[in-house]
């Protein structure tokens, strides 16, 4: 029978790189929403509700 102590350990272990893992993904996410704006992510949706000026070319 393993150690109980050391089953939490393990879990803490696990926890700590998932918390990692899930930290990094999160930064990423915020810097496609929240980031300069030609790094941001623009929806399909949000581009096709913008409003057109037309405006003759010369």
């Amino acid at each position: 029978m393993q150690h109980p102590d050391i089953e939490y350990k393990e879990r803490y272990e696990q926890a700590e790189q998932t918390i990692g893992q899930l930290k990094h993904e999160l930064a990423i996410l915020k810097k496609m929403i929240f980031g300069i704006r030609h790094e941001k992510f623009v929806s399909a949706e949000a581009s096709s509700q913008q409003l057109s000026l037309n405006i003759a070319s010369e």
